[in-house]
């Protein structure tokens, strides 16, 4: 067990691009950086959409739906929001990029997504 901000961790790894920690009063943390290419062509009302799609949380990390927090790091500017499946316990739900113009050509963008739950009560 290590000392963080004087709290014991329990436990700590990475899996797929997330970094976990497990506390032993039961919660739980991960955050990672994400990067995929999409376009942003789906018009809805006087915004376009594109779908950033949906991320895998570690394994068996949470044992109910965590809060989440994500936040555009580099790419072009748009907003987060929940596209299609909601946010569980496994994956964050979809993720969609929404903005005032359209990107009609493939287009990078990273993603930094921050999630706290429980890992046991």
């Amino acid at each position: 067990m290590f000392m963080f901000n004087q709290k014991l961790i329990s436990l700590e790894g990475t899996e797929n691009g997330w970094k976990w920690i497990k506390y032993p009063d039961g919660k739980a943390i991960c955050y990672g950086s994400f990067t995929k290419s999409i376009t942003v062509t789906s018009q809805w009302g006087n915004q376009y959409a594109g779908v950033f799609g949906n991320l895998t949380f570690p394994t068996n990390l949470f044992i109910d739906t965590p809060t989440a927090f994500a936040n555009v790091i580099t790419g072009f500017s748009c907003w987060l929001m929940p596209s299609g499946d909601a946010i569980s316990k496994t994956n964050t739900g979809g993720i969609a990029c929404v903005r005032p113009s359209s990107i009609t050509q493939s287009s990078s963008i990273t993603i930094s997504y921050l999630a706290i739950g429980r890992w046991k009560n």
